[in-house]
């Protein structure tokens, strides 16, 4: 547990954004909301630097599913819809460069607001969080 603590505490700055009496609650939770699948998937974009789909393994597997020896990269320079984004300047799980990248590649930003002490987790259970970003949305 205590490693869990650990990690949490780096990725999310929880005595300065969150309730600190509530840290054990989020840790023993934690990862809430996600899959192994999606864990792995974001490892695999962290070591290719590649964004693209979930690579199943294999050539033949990634042809079976998506028709192509290798998985599709995401086409975010494609989206139609009208997307706002709020990015944490504290975050060290969405690097400033690709953010900006991020940022530059959307065709339809319509809003973009970066929030200078806000961390990956800030954005769920920040004790700011309905005042800064939940109200805009």
């Amino acid at each position: 547990m205590q490693h869990a603590k650990g990690v949490i505490r780096t990725i999310a700055y929880l005595e300065t954004t969150t309730t600190k009496s509530h840290f054990d609650v989020y840790v023993g939770h934690a990862p809430v909301g996600t899959s192994v699948q999606t864990l792995l998937h974001y490892s695999q974009g962290i070591r290719t630097g590649i964004f693209q789909a979930y690579d199943l393994g294999s050539p033949f597997l990634n042809m079976l599913h998506y028709g192509q020896p290798t998985p599709p990269q995401y086409k975010i320079k494609d989206m139609k819809v009208p997307t706002a984004m709020w990015s944490g300047e504290e975050d060290f799980l969405a690097n400033p460069i690709d953010v900006k990248q991020l940022v530059a590649d959307i065709p339809n930003l319509v809003y973009h607001k970066k929030i200078a002490d806000y961390n990956h987790m800030d954005f769920v259970i920040g004790l700011d969080a309905p005042k800064r970003v939940f109200n805009e949305i």
